[in-house]
């Protein structure tokens, strides 16, 4: 075990690196959040003596949220092997204490996350349109119905739920995405009443892709020049166009 500090503004982890140690804050604070570009998404705070990265508790392998210093912060790092050590030698109904509280906490930190991330309708940073169309193709290829020929029709409670949980994108955003694959005529949505509520408008109920294979092409085109180096001349748009594309929605 070691002490680290960290200065204000400094990231602990990011969402998605892989845990190798759990985080005991000894001093300062940490925001759990969701870096999406240079957007934050403010989940909750922490403090003095409570840990980041338990989920590995629950055998989670990565950081489901990031972690940011809010002031300088001094915290004492304990590696995954250790913490399981301990744990495993701890009596057995303090181990079934533990586990319960830290899946009360998943429980939390997702549902925290989903509200969060459903009320994101930043627009999406260049470095992000890659990702956000990989989650639509993703989704789409594991989760889509093919039994109509020419289309792949995915539930669209499915598609926000999965792209969110799985892969980490905001509702809104992958939304976006679709409606300008929908502009394009690479997909349609088809509509329909709530069933628990027959008498509202009528909303998105599933998403019929196209042409999925143009989706897969399009965000391999894209991430190999954005961040492959090769000519990024070929990505550049007009910015007002595009602020309108994504804004619309």
């Amino acid at each position: 075990m070691s002490v680290k500090t960290f200065k204000k503004g400094e990231v602990i982890y990011k969402d998605g690196d892989k845990i190798t140690a759990v985080y005991l804050i000894q001093s300062g604070g940490a925001n759990q959040c969701l870096i999406r570009g240079k957007k934050t998404i403010d989940l909750f705070q922490l403090g003095s003596s409570h840990i980041l990265g338990d989920q590995v508790i629950l055998g989670q392998a990565t950081h489901p949220t990031s972690a940011v210093a809010t002031t300088e912060t001094k915290v004492l790092e304990i590696p995954v092997e250790t913490l399981k050590q301990q744990y495993e030698g701890a009596p057995q109904m303090l181990k079934v204490i533990i586990k319960s509280l830290a899946d009360r906490l998943r429980l939390a930190m997702n549902d925290v996350r989903s509200s969060k991330m459903e009320k994101d309708s930043s627009p999406c940073p260049e470095d992000q349109v890659a990702k956000v169309y990989g989650a639509v193709f993703h989704t789409a290829n594991h989760k889509g119905d093919r039994s109509q020929a020419g289309r792949v029709i995915v539930d669209w409670n499915m598609m926000k739920q999965y792209s969110q949980r799985v892969m980490g994108d905001s509702p809104k955003r992958i939304e976006q995405a679709i409606n300008i694959l929908v502009k394009l005529k690479l997909a349609l949505y088809e509509m329909g009443k709530d069933p628990t509520n027959p008498d509202g408008p009528e909303e998105i109920q599933k998403v019929h892709f196209l042409d999925l294979g143009l989706v897969e092409s399009f965000f391999e085109f894209y991430q190999y020049y954005y961040f492959k180096g090769g000519r990024s001349d070929l990505l550049k748009v007009d910015e007002l166009c595009v602020c309108r594309c994504w804004g619309r929605f």
